[in-house]
C-alpha cells in the first residue's frame, strides 16, 4: 500500500504546527500569569488588629457578639483564638499605657492663700 508522496510531509507539517501552537500558548500564559499574579503583602500585626477590632467591640466597648460570630465562621478556631488573644494584650497594653500617662497627685492641694 503505497502513499502519496506528500502525505508524510503534510503529517509532519501538521504536527510540527500544532506543537508550536501549544508551546506559543504555554509560554503566552506563563508571561501573562507572572505579569498579572496577585501580589499579596501581609501588613503589620496592628492593621491586621485594627481592621478585626470593630468585628469584637462595637465603638462603645461592649462586645460585638455578631461580629465575633462572623469572625469565627470566616477564620476558624485557632485563628479566631490567635485574633481575641491579640486583642486582649494590645487593649491591657493600652490601658497600662494610659495609666503610666497620668501623673499622680502628692496628696490633696494646699488651700489657696486669700488676697492673690
Amino acid at each position: 500500500m503505497a502513499r502519496a508522496p506528500g502525505a508524510a510531509a503534510d503529517r509532519v507539517a501538521v504536527e510540527v504546527e500544532q506543537r508550536i501552537e501549544r508551546l506559543a500558548t504555554l509560554a503566552a500564559d506563563a508571561i501573562l500569569h507572572s505579569l498579572y499574579a496577585p501580589q499579596v503583602v501581609v501588613p503589620p500585626r496592628s492593621e491586621q488588629l485594627a481592621y478585626w477590632r470593630p468585628f469584637f467591640f462595637l465603638p462603645d466597648g461592649s462586645v460585638n457578639q455578631p461580629g465575633r460570630d462572623q469572625v469565627f465562621r470566616q477564620v476558624g478556631g485557632p485563628e479566631y483564638e490567635r485574633i481575641a488573644r491579640d486583642l486582649a494584650r494590645q487593649i491591657r497594653r493600652g490601658r497600662e499605657e494610659v495609666g503610666a500617662a497620668v501623673p499622680e497627685t502628692a496628696g490633696p492641694s494646699a488651700p489657696a492663700e486669700e488676697g492673690y
